[in-house]
């Protein structure tokens, strides 16, 4: 049996956060004063709430949930209630509160305030975890929020469900605008589609996704990205979505392309170098050959260039080169292929129908470079250039041969008094033994 005394120590040595709330005139019940339980001075305050109520309040107790709001232990003090049906058992609770005592049973006040306080308890250690994992979360978005690289998460649907301040900043959005919303209302359609096609086979295969693609920032400026995805289980293992961060790689994908177009490019002239002009050379006869198109090749060389050094120094034989390029990318900077391959020596691949255009258009780059003269400090220089010019028989496969030949016709110009242009064609060379 338990008696008032065992509900005096019990309510004695545990804390006393437990309240009498009732209208104005309605004293506690004697077996809950003896367990310590007062009217409340301060409803805010009270944890454990023992509220006096008839039969019928389903209302009331709706209206004293709402005011007691959803954390305080409501514990309805009716007497009597053993006689209620289940189905009015099941209303009140429905109706919002948490548990329900007899004032005038001794035994069950005392079980009912163990209950209370278990549950005080069970809230309090919830309530806890539940701030620490408010400063956690606090401290996380403080931490993402200071990261410069956009960092998102996305349940399966491709809903956004938490973003940083670099992701807002770089979609030029509010993070109440990003949040609920998809890839499709954040950013423009093509690259919203790579997003989902991507998130789609992420979820698909699981574990990590890299990739880079294109993204036009806020600001209409074009982004290159790399993404790092990954999907996030729950400890059931079940999906629950997946997180990313972007990364800008903007400034190295141009790096890298100036790279490339440094490995490709004569520093001194802008000119394509002597690989560039293999490469395409190569793969532009393979096209005309396909087009049934002849591909025609030319070596120039500048006269007396080395005279030209020792006389005004490498300086001055800088800017000839230079000169000379830029008579050469006017003249055959359309349609046609034209590179320094080295000292004073360029490579051209013409785009001409017949041996005769290309001879005419040759002749034509020849007479500019002589009439320009090229002033260099008090003094006026003119300067000439040799051509060999050659075709590309359609069974040849590589450069080399026509190379070879161009560069046999380019010494019999030198042989010859330089400034000229002297042809090599293989139908003639076959036919007649040579130039």
């Amino acid at each position: 049996m338990i008696n008032l005394a065992d509900i005096s120590l019990i309510s004695s040595i545990l804390d006393p956060s437990l309240a009498w709330i009732a209208d104005a005139g309605v004293a506690v019940p004697e077996k809950l004063a003896a367990a310590r339980i007062v009217a409340a001075t301060d409803p805010q305050d009270t944890e454990i709430a023992f509220v006096p109520l008839f039969t019928t309040e389903v209302e009331r107790i709706s209206r004293l949930r709402k005011q007691l709001g959803p954390h305080v232990y409501f514990v309805a003090v009716i007497e009597g209630h053993r006689a209620f049906t289940s189905h009015r058992l099941a209303q009140l609770f429905d109706a919002g509160i948490d548990d329900l005592l007899d004032p005038s049973d001794a035994a069950e006040v005392a079980l009912c305030v163990a209950r209370s306080r278990a549950a005080l308890r069970r809230r309090r250690l919830l309530v806890g975890e539940n701030d620490e994992l408010k400063r956690a979360h606090g401290t996380l978005l403080a931490a993402m929020n200071n990261l410069p690289s956009p960092i998102f998460f996305k349940d399966r649907d491709g809903i956004y469900r938490a973003v940083n301040k670099a992701f807002e900043i770089f979609f030029g959005k509010d993070r109440k605008d990003i949040l609920g919303a998809s890839a499709f209302d954040i950013t423009a359609f093509p690259a919203a589609t790579t997003f989902f096609e991507a998130d789609r086979k992420l979820l698909a295969e699981g574990g990590v996704q890299i990739y880079e693609t294109a993204v036009v920032r806020a600001d209409g400026a074009p982004r290159y990205v790399t993404f790092y995805k990954s999907v996030v289980q729950q400890d059931d293992g079940a999906i629950a979505g997946i997180a990313g961060a972007m990364i800008d790689v903007t400034d190295r994908k141009e790096t890298e392309v100036r790279l490339r177009e440094a490995a490709d490019r004569d520093f001194l002239t802008g000119l394509p170098n002597r690989r560039h002009f293999l490469a395409h050379a190569e793969a532009q006869m393979s096209v005309n050959r396909s087009n049934d198109r002849l591909s025609f090749i030319a070596i120039g060389d500048i006269d007396h260039f080395k005279g030209v050094n020792d006389r005004y120094g490498h300086a001055c034989g800088d800017a000839v080169l230079r000169h000379v390029a830029d008579i050469l990318l006017a003249r055959l900077g359309q349609g046609h292929l034209v590179a320094r391959a080295g000292g004073e020596e360029f490579f051209m691949m013409l785009d001409c129908l017949s041996f005769l255009d290309a001879t005419h258009l040759l002749e034509a780059v020849r007479s500019a470079i002589a009439k320009s003269p090229f002033d260099w400090e008090d003094e006026r220089l003119w300067i000439t250039a040799s051509f060999g010019l050659t075709d590309v028989r359609r069974d040849e496969r590589s450069l080399s041969s026509a190379l070879a030949r161009a560069d046999e016709a380019l010494y019999a110009a030198k042989h010859r008094g330089r400034n000229k242009v002297v042809g090599m064609e293989t139908d003639f060379v076959a036919d007649r033994g040579g130039i």
